[in-house]
């Protein structure tokens, strides 16, 4: 995938989208988890800019879940 659309893909998604997929990511059910880890990572190297504050998170379901 090129970075431009990688880019665009981030683009689609409104600071709202990525904060209630960041909020599903940290839930306890693996089936919620890895469709939303999916997701996310279908957002390739975009992603990783959006998911760094999270790999420091206090939540020790989110922290795991971002890194």
């Amino acid at each position: 995938m090129s970075f431009s659309v990688a880019t665009e893909k981030s683009q689609a998604l409104s600071e709202s989208q990525r904060t209630a997929l960041i909020k599903l990511l940290a839930d306890e059910d693996p089936a919620v988890y890895h469709l939303v880890r999916k997701k996310i990572r279908s957002y390739s190297q975009t992603a990783i800019f959006w998911m760094q504050p999270y790999v420091l998170s206090s939540d020790t379901v989110l922290r795991p879940h971002a890194q």
